[in-house]
């Protein structure tokens, strides 16, 4: 099984068959109804459902029992090592998340179709998620010197000065922005190369990597990296140490994105 549609009450019923009551990626609010009456009736639905593809039977005491292929991913979705949220938001497909889990040797991913539909696909290996982060990003192949900042820019800045200049780019006060870059240590050209993707980016993106607790949903760790681009350049921000509010924050490319996201994955397998 590499991909497979489930509809809202499908997947509570999954979800209920394997005893779990909550996803990262979903509110446990917003995943089961609180409702007990509505509650039941859902679970019903989906498990007659389940039963009508043949995903789902109900054992002799009267216990549903998933397929194992099922089993797997819906268990790997519920209790995963680590958890991945990566959001896109581009001039021409608008926001867009995708979630990825990983336990033991399963990955999977998991988004929403217009549809509302939990679109659900088993992906091979470490390789092929980040692969897929990249796609799904768009990361350019290669920084681009036209931008005008070097081939290699990369500065440290404390995190509320980053944020500070980035609200006053999108705010169009480039002077004010360029000023407190240059007094972090930027060059010329690239804070103005910077100040030209924050204050109209093509695409941003958001890559968050969480430790999850054993057997639970509970995040007890994580890492985060931010992508902005435009039609010349990429740029990435990420903290210098973990928990720490300093920022470095560099011109990147794909295999840059690449190199850091695996440093991260085995740096939070290994904790």
């Amino acid at each position: 099984m590499n991909e497979l549609f489930l509809n809202q009450a499908e997947l509570l019923a999954a979800l209920d068959a394997v005893s779990a009551r909550a996803l990262v990626s979903i509110s446990r609010e917003k995943l089961f109804p609180t409702d007990i009456d509505e509650r039941r009736t859902v679970l019903e639905r989906g498990t007659e459902s389940l039963k009508q593809r043949g995903m789902l039977r109900v054992d002799t005491d009267n216990k549903a029992v998933l397929d194992a292929q099922l089993a797997t991913i819906i268990s790997t979705m519920a209790f995963p090592r680590i958890a991945i949220a990566v959001v896109t938001n581009d001039q021409q497909a608008g926001l867009r998340l995708l979630w990825f889990y990983q336990a033991r040797d399963h990955i999977i991913e998991h988004g929403l179709t217009r549809q509302r539909q939990h679109h659900i696909t088993e992906v091979p290996d470490v390789s092929a998620l980040i692969a897929r982060i990249q796609a799904f990003l768009a990361v350019k192949p290669a920084s681009n010197v036209v931008s005008g900042a070097g081939p290699e820019a990369s500065l440290e800045m404390e995190q509320e000065v980053f944020f500070t200049v980035k609200r006053l780019a999108e705010q169009h006060e480039l002077e004010r922005a360029k000023e407190l870059l240059l007094n972090c240590g930027f060059a010329a050209g690239d804070a103005n190369a910077l100040l030209q993707v924050l204050e109209q980016p093509l695409a941003a993106g958001n890559i968050a990597i969480l430790r999850c607790a054993p057997e639970s949903e509970t995040i007890v760790d994580g890492r985060n990296l931010a992508l902005l681009q435009d039609g010349r350049a990429a740029w990435s921000a990420r903290q210098k140490v973990p928990g720490e509010p300093v920022l470095v924050v560099e011109t990147t490319a794909a295999t840059a994105i690449k190199e850091q996201l695996r440093a991260y994955l085995e740096e939070l397998a290994q904790v």
